[in-house]
């Protein structure tokens, strides 16, 4: 937990999650008891840590800004634990966000005790019943979600995600003795689980991924085999009688050390560097158009641009201006990759020819 932390203020995205079957001790190793500092869990740990890194001021002078979402996936349902009235929340996806839950709330935190009072508003909205096995059992797969946001003083910025996931813990009908609502909570928790694990083997074994079916591994599509550093806690059960269970779980987690994620650093270039880019795609294209050869002057190079001076683009102060440049100057260069692209490709055609 503590280098997931790490990775985070690093501009890293990472995940945490428990893993086990029901009455294992996954909700209290994600949450514990807040009360009781000697028996807090991981998701009251980390807020802390996250401030006192803020607090250390080892970041020279950068600006931090917090956000926290609270997800519930109950029988194959997004709901908003912060903002209960929004459900049946739908998941999206986009070349920037990746997956993302549309709609679902983001509160700002100022401090540990607002985190707080967000997971104890979400907790009090989480679906949970009593069984054989467990007096308190969750009825819900839960993701509590920190995003950070770091500007530098330099201009660079760093966005990054740390997801806690408690999920609900697979259960045998016979010795849970569910039956009615709870029944039809434990099919849906199986189901979703399952789905879980084939999308584990998939990965493991670099095969088609099914994601998309279940909401569960789809709102997981990122921290399984995508940008993040993810982390799982396995919670056993010592007694003989969950034997066959506790093999499973094990045999669950030997198939996820084998997944490698593709994580990148997830950074804003600052308009400085964005301009450097710029100005060194459009040498390499005029290198292109001049056969291969190197060249000084830039003169020869036709690029649509945005009608404004360089001193006039200097002059912005206000951040909204200075955002919407980075936004011109970014699509400027995708252009332009391209049209560099297009350059290698009829100077390989003539050099064939």
């Amino acid at each position: 937990a503590a280098k997931a932390m790490r990775e985070l203020f690093n501009g890293y995205n990472a995940t945490i999650f428990a893993y086990g079957q029901t009455g294992s001790g996954k909700s209290w190793t994600m949450f514990g008891d807040r009360e009781n500092i000697a028996l807090r869990g991981l998701v009251p740990r980390c807020a802390e840590q996250i401030f006192e890194t803020i607090m250390s001021g080892k970041g020279g002078g950068a600006e931090y800004t917090i956000s926290c979402s609270y997800v519930e996936v109950y029988q194959e349902k997004l709901q908003d634990l912060l903002k209960p009235e929004n459900e049946d929340l739908q998941i999206r996806e986009d070349s920037i966000k990746g997956v993302y839950v549309s709609g679902l709330s983001h509160e700002y935190v100022g401090n540990v005790a607002d985190i707080y009072k967000l997971i104890a508003i979400g907790d009090a909205s989480k679906k949970r019943c009593a069984t054989k096995m467990n007096p308190n059992s969750s009825r819900s797969h839960c993701c509590f979600s920190l995003e950070l946001e770091i500007s530098s003083p330099n201009g660079k910025k760093s966005q990054s995600a740390l997801n806690l996931i408690d999920l609900a813990g697979s259960e045998r009908i016979a010795k849970t003795g569910a039956s009615g609502l709870s029944l039809e909570q434990a099919k849906k928790i199986n189901l979703s689980l399952t789905t879980l694990a084939r999308v584990i083997q998939a990965l493991a074994e670099k095969q088609r991924v099914p994601y998309r079916e279940s909401v569960l591994t789809r709102l997981l599509q990122n921290s399984l085999g995508g940008n993040s550093k993810t982390c799982m806690m396995v919670g056993l059960s010592p007694h003989i009688d969950n034997l066959d269970e506790t093999i499973t779980t094990l045999r669950f987690a030997q198939s996820c050390s084998r997944i490698q994620n593709t994580i990148k650093k997830n950074t804003v270039l600052s308009t400085a560097e964005l301009q450097a880019l710029l100005e060194a795609a459009k040498r390499e294209i005029a290198q292109y158009k001049n056969g291969g050869r190197p060249v000084v002057e830039m003169n020869d190079v036709e690029i649509q641009t945005q009608e404004s001076t360089e001193e006039e683009l200097w002059n912005y102060d206000d951040s909204a201006k200075e955002e919407k440049i980075q936004v011109e100057i970014s699509g400027q260069i995708q252009v332009l990759e391209q049209q560099i692209q297009n350059e290698k490709d009829a100077h390989e055609i003539t050099k064939k020819n």
